[in-house]
């Protein structure tokens, strides 16, 4: 993932703020205040402060669970799948 296109996930919209957790708010919300006051501002605490928050975002990203893929085949024009979800039997 490039630079930009971090800086854009990181950035947002308050809708997308508002699906977050108060600790992504939060991270989000020091990266943003780092380089405004530290980088941009000249504060060397805020811009420590934000870049641990980055740190701790691409800490996140890094070991967040991926999803596993269990079966693939390429179709073709004509064929289908469906899809069924059905209770286990162990329970």
């Amino acid at each position: 993932m490039k630079l930009t296109e971090v800086v854009k996930e990181l950035s947002g919209t308050a809708a997308a703020s508002a699906q977050l957790g108060l600790v992504a708010r939060l991270v989000r919300r020091m990266i943003r205040e780092g380089w405004r006051r530290g980088v941009l501002g000249g504060s060397p605490t805020w811009t420590v402060a934000g870049g641990l928050a980055f740190l701790g975002y691409l800490a996140g990203r890094a070991w967040a669970r991926d999803t596993e893929v269990i079966f693939t085949e390429r179709l073709v024009p004509g064929q289908g799948f469906e899809i069924l979800h059905e209770q286990s039997s162990l329970r």
